[in-house]
């Protein structure tokens, strides 16, 4: 549950028992503390353009990542092959 008060109602309460100076320094100083937290809080949202841009390099490095893959997968099979003919030669020179 959130309370609601405004600085008027803060220092209110606070300068009977802080004083006119201590009370006032109070609210400014907790006003300034809200008002940075507002301003942090604000900063940390993102915004449809942030979520668009995000998502557009999510999907380029998954296509990299794609083409990379196939080109591994390419290789792979190669060297397999190649691994296979050269068993085949030294099975076929050992039975020779």
């Amino acid at each position: 549950m959130a309370l609601k008060i405004s600085e008027i109602e803060l220092y209110q309460l606070l300068e009977p028992k802080l004083g006119e100076v201590e009370a006032e320094s109070l609210v400014n100083y907790v006003g300034a503390k809200l008002n940075n937290r507002h301003e942090l809080d604000s900063n940390l949202l993102a915004t449809r353009e942030d979520l668009v841009k995000k998502t557009g390099k999510l999907e380029n490095k998954i296509a990299e990542l794609q083409v990379r893959i196939a080109k591994t997968e390419a290789r792979l099979i190669l060297w397999m092959c190649a691994a296979f003919i050269a068993m085949t030669a030294i099975i076929g020179l050992y039975f020779k």
